[in-house]
């Protein structure tokens, strides 16, 4: 009698095991699912921090084209206001 008592209770926590196995492996499951999301949307976050870096590169160099340009201007406006009062003070 006490060794069917003791069968039956090694089976249950044969059985008890096993759900917390199979739990624990869903659990993994999960976490791993969870991973991959998290993974992929570092990715995504990379790859538009690169987009947003490159983007602000070009701005950089066309701010500073727009910077030459207009002291070249500002230069080429100087330089007919001066031969225009050298014109003046010839005349």
């Amino acid at each position: 009698d006490e060794v069917r008592k003791l069968a039956e209770e090694s089976r249950k926590a044969v059985r008890n095991s096993k759900e917390k196995i199979v739990g624990i492996v869903d659990k993994i499951h999960l976490t791993y699912d969870s991973m991959e999301g998290i993974n992929a949307s570092a990715e995504q976050q990379t790859a538009s921090m690169e987009e947003i870096t490159e983007t602000a590169n070009r701005l950089g160099g066309l701010a500073e084209e727009l910077k030459q340009s207009l002291m070249m201007t500002q230069e080429s406006k100087s330089k007919k206001e001066r031969r225009k009062l050298l014109k003046q003070e010839y005349r």
